[in-house]
């Protein structure tokens, strides 16, 4: 799918880039120049997306991959999402993120705890959005044109320090 379908005629559409669910219980924005990532709040249920996209179409739980990268603060912690290099321990098993695409690559990956990331697996992330492919651990291209990214970035917001405000 080269646009993201949320749901069927039930859904209210607020704007072009801001799709509710049925019952209005949740929201989603839809990045504008890559129609197959969205932006979620901290507060929104994902298995309400997952719920009506299993109603409106052949999905299927095992296309659905959660990673929540909080436990990816290390700068290595890339290799577990596309694999390790070459001589190292788990090089012939490949990584969490480019197993699941090979496997299927119709699904929806659900990046949780964005920010809080390493900034080498926030950059590959980010860089997914506009190459929309990758190379793993083997060399293998991995493409990313019929997978949905959705990723939700917490919002934290600076504490004055002293006097500063």
């Amino acid at each position: 799918y080269d646009a993201v379908f949320v749901g069927n005629h039930n859904n209210l559409i607020l704007s072009e880039d801001i799709y509710c669910t049925s019952n209005n219980s949740s929201c989603f924005e839809i990045d504008n120049a890559n129609k197959n990532v969205i932006l979620i709040e901290d507060d929104v249920d994902i298995s309400v997306f997952i719920k009506e996209l299993k109603q409106i179409s052949t999905f299927k739980d095992e296309y659905y991959l959660e990673i929540d990268l909080d436990s990816y603060s290390d700068t290595s912690s890339l290799n577990n999402l596309i694999g390790s290099s070459k001589g190292y321990v788990g090089y012939e098993q490949g990584g969490i993120l480019s197993e699941h695409l090979i496997k299927y690559p119709f699904s929806v990956v659900y990046f949780k705890n964005l920010n809080s990331s390493n900034f080498f697996v926030q950059n590959f992330i980010k860089n997914l959005k506009t190459k929309r492919y990758f190379k793993d651990n083997k060399g293998r291209n991995i493409y990313c044109h019929h997978v949905i990214f959705i990723v939700n970035e917490v919002l934290s917001f600076r504490k004055s320090i002293g006097f500063v405000n």
